[in-house]
């Protein structure tokens, strides 16, 4: 018979139990959060590459968690870069901000000229 202080562990369809657990979730986010790839943040959970993507397609509120951790030392450089922008009102960082965020669709026209003088030199004038 069973005993009433054992745990119900929630099996894989599988039969093997999961290990998406908080821990292995607050694990990812750690990694993710300073930049981290998910090869890194894998191996720091102790879980494989195809075991989080699947976990990714079967969870909305994994996928959800992973999605914003990934996105926060980004959402923090931008934070900092208004900041300097808006209060501190530096000009670089105005520079930088327009550079990437107002002309980053538009094209970047370069002039690539390279001059063969010694070619020219050599057809104008012959071997001396």
């Amino acid at each position: 018979m069973g005993d009433n202080n054992t745990k119900n562990i929630e099996k894989h369809p599988g039969g093997r139990p999961t290990k998406l657990n908080e821990e292995v979730v607050k694990k990812l986010e750690s990694i993710f959060k300073v930049g981290g790839t998910v090869e890194e943040a894998c191996a720091y959970a102790g879980i494989t590459k195809p075991t989080y993507y699947a976990w990714l397609k079967e969870d909305e509120s994994f996928f959800t968690k992973m999605e914003a951790a990934q996105h926060y030392a980004d959402i923090v450089a931008k934070n900092l870069v208004v900041k300097a922008i808006t209060e501190d009102k530096d000009l670089e960082s105005a520079k930088w901000w327009l550079d990437r965020r107002v002309f980053k669709n538009q094209p970047i026209i370069q002039a690539n000229t390279q001059i063969n003088v010694f070619g020219q030199l050599k057809q104008k004038y012959g071997n001396l």
